[in-house]
């Protein structure tokens, strides 16, 4: 196994791509010696190398025959394979390898939950991604941004954007940043309603949200861009997005900066509430 081993980094370093026999001689070789690690951690990279390349069913098949030689898989070799699926469409099958994983007892974590949310919605069964929401919470676990907006943009699409607001609310009550995903959906919903107003709303939010992530970043020139940008397409700013330039210049030491804002913010008759 060691000649083998060897072997097998020189492929990788002649970039050139192992194959599924060649990783198949190696967890083998591997289980022949009692080396059960190194056979996993290699049975792991091949599973989530074919779920990438969207050989989803060829590593669930290679699973099962590790399975028959006393392989117990890891929750992160079933979350590969949950994930995959759910990305080339086959919730069904999805749905099937989260059944069985839970048969033996392993705990999910959010990144299954929320693989499988995305699933749904995309499949256009919010009533699963809704019941996997609740088995979120019943286990005590918390949404992660991507389960907000999975769930978010399923019921924008269902033009129910009661729902999708009150969503939208518990995302920032929780006090998770809604990232832009997030707010093309809602965009995207109140303008399909004819509800421009809130859409306008709601495009001034995603502005304020990008200036204060690129400011954090330190990314100013971007920042800046974007604030013109803004201008430019006649959305007036308000002082939240004031208050973000402010206290982002401030942190960076652009006290110059910081003050023209702070005087054309004067000129607008803008006062900040803080």
């Amino acid at each position: 196994m060691e000649s083998a081993s060897n072997l097998f980094s020189e492929l990788n370093e002649k970039l050139l791509k192992a194959n599924v026999i060649t990783f198949n001689i190696m967890i083998d070789g591997y289980f022949r010696k009692g080396k059960t690690d190194q056979a996993f951690d290699t049975f792991n990279t091949i599973v989530n190398g074919l779920c990438k390349a969207g050989g989803t069913s060829e590593a669930r098949d290679l699973l099962k025959k590790l399975v028959e030689k006393g392989f117990v898989p890891s929750c992160m070799t079933y979350n590969s394979i949950i994930d995959g699926f759910v990305k080339e469409g086959v919730i069904n099958s999805a749905l099937s390898v989260y059944t069985e994983m839970s048969q033996r007892g392993l705990s999910q974590n959010v990144n299954i939950y929320t693989s499988l949310i995305d699933g749904f919605c995309k499949s256009n069964n919010i009533g699963l991604a809704l019941k996997m929401r609740n088995e979120i919470r019943n286990k005590g676990l918390d949404l992660d941004v991507t389960a907000y907006c999975a769930l978010i943009d399923g019921y924008c699409k269902r033009r129910d954007m009661k729902s999708a607001r009150e969503l939208f609310n518990e995302l920032l009550e929780v006090g998770l940043p809604p990232n832009t995903v997030v707010y093309n959906s809602m965009i995207s919903g109140f303008r399909n309603l004819n509800n421009m107003e809130s859409a306008l709303v709601l495009h001034k939010e995603t502005y304020t949200t990008l200036v204060d992530g690129l400011l954090k970043e330190g990314n100013l020139l971007m920042a800046s861009d974007l604030y013109t940008e803004m201008l430019a397409k006649d959305i007036v700013p308000d002082a939240v997005i004031f208050y973000v330039l402010e206290r982002g210049l401030c942190n960076k030491g652009q006290l110059e900066n910081a003050c023209k804002i702070f005087e054309e913010m004067d000129r607008k008759s803008t006062r900040l509430m803080f």
